[in-house]
């Protein structure tokens, strides 16, 4: 495949052709002793945290008050995680992860977007992006900007965005036929030939790459793709949108969920096996190893079946994963039930509970405690991948952490 043909096909499945025309010809990346990758999951939909992330291990309430479709022998103690049975995929990496539970985002049902922006962004200010998109304008550009699938970014800054199911076609590029032009007056696909030529040598181990999993019989597909596209340094970002089955179960819940979710978790785990498998440097450390994920979803879901024998969205509770070669395995915060009798609305409502700041335990006691709140997780992340809050308008410096219970 010659320039034309590359740039053209590539246009039409809109890669190469969001590069900005300002782009710096020799990006000054850090060094690769120094630099970690990060990857943002999302599972869509609005998960029941009560069957992945926050299970049930208090005493059984009557299923009027929180509806729980399994037993406790059902629920997985892995390190010192407990999963649900949604979760269990998860089991072979907690020793490195830790969940986040109790996150507030609203006392009102603001949507599915609203919610999954907040949570992806870490702020109700939609002049930002994903944590993704604030990290990589916290670094020197690199060639494919920020690598997605599907909708997986969020937020109304401009940034690039390169396609993980389109990123194959790297390896159709002849070098001979995209030799930079001397010259000032180059046109916006000379300067992305300039771009691409100078990441060269990056193309050629993301082609490599491709080429050990398809040796070894494993599937070309986005997470493939996308974490070959960080083994070669072509980017350090990316999301990643987990897209099996069907959650926002306003009806049927029972069964469909749980399956559903569990087949989230699978599709995660086999992210995470691939990245394991990916040597990165000298030291014998896998691309696994240097990269920091988070695993979120909109809400989760409310405490007791509706007449339609569905959950719907609750924005009052919420979870979110964080998995690094560097945490400790642990649990943050949680949430209880407020039961019908005690509820303004009559109806019983699951809640996050505030926490110790201390321990990291959910506590009932209103002094000396906080709310966990999706910005403190964004901190966090940013604390675990060294970048100074100072750098990320998205994110107040003085916005807590919660760095100190986790690593």
């Amino acid at each position: 495949m010659n320039r034309r043909s590359f740039l053209e096909s590539t246009a039409k499945s809109l890669t190469f052709l969001t590069l900005s025309p300002y782009l710096p010809l020799n990006a000054a990346l850090a060094s690769s002793a120094e630099k970690r990758f990060f990857v943002q999951i999302s599972i869509l939909g609005g998960w029941d945290v009560t069957l992945g992330t926050d299970p049930w291990l208090k005493t059984r309430l009557d299923p009027s008050e929180i509806f729980i479709e399994y037993t406790e022998n059902e629920v997985r103690k892995s390190n010192e995680i407990f999963l649900g049975p949604g979760m269990q995929a998860l089991a072979p990496y907690t020793k490195n992860a830790a969940v986040i539970n109790g996150i507030f985002l609203s006392a009102q049902d603001n949507g599915h977007d609203a919610a999954y922006t907040y949570m992806l962004t870490g702020t109700t200010d939609s002049n930002w992006g994903s944590l993704t998109v604030e990290y990589a304008e916290a670094q020197p550009e690199t060639a494919l900007g920020v690598v997605g699938n599907s909708s997986a970014i969020v937020g109304s800054r401009s940034t690039m965005v390169s396609s993980a199911s389109t990123l194959k076609k790297l390896r159709d590029i002849k070098y001979d036929d995209i030799l930079p032009t001397p010259g000032s007056s180059e046109t916006h696909s000379e300067k992305i030939d300039k771009t691409l030529f100078s990441s060269a040598e990056k193309i050629k181990v993301f082609t490599s790459t491709l080429k050990d999993f398809e040796n070894a019989g494993i599937e070309i597909d986005d997470k493939v793709s996308m974490a070959a596209s960080l083994k070669a340094e072509l980017t350090y970002m990316a999301n990643y949108q987990a897209i099996s089955g069907f959650l926002d179960t306003h009806a049927n819940h029972v069964g469909t969920h749980l399956r559903d979710l569990s087949a989230n978790w699978s599709e995660i785990a086999k992210l995470f096996e691939i990245f394991k498998m990916i040597p990165f440097g000298p030291t014998g450390e896998s691309l696994f190893d240097r990269t920091t994920f988070q695993i979120v979803s909109e809400f989760s879901r409310t405490a007791a079946l509706n007449p339609a024998g569905g959950k719907d969205h609750n924005p009052i509770c919420n979870s979110s994963v964080l998995v690094d070669s560097r945490l400790k395995s642990t649990t943050v915060g949680g949430s209880h039930v407020i039961l019908k009798n005690q509820s303004k609305t009559g109806q019983s409502y699951h809640i996050a509970s505030p926490i110790d700041l201390a321990t990291g335990q959910a506590t009932m006691k209103r002094e000396g405690s906080f709310i966990i709140r999706p910005e403190n997780v964004g901190a966090t992340i940013f604390d675990l991948l060294g970048v100074s809050r100072k750098r990320i308008p998205s994110i107040s410096a003085k916005t807590c952490s919660l760095i100190h219970l986790i690593k």
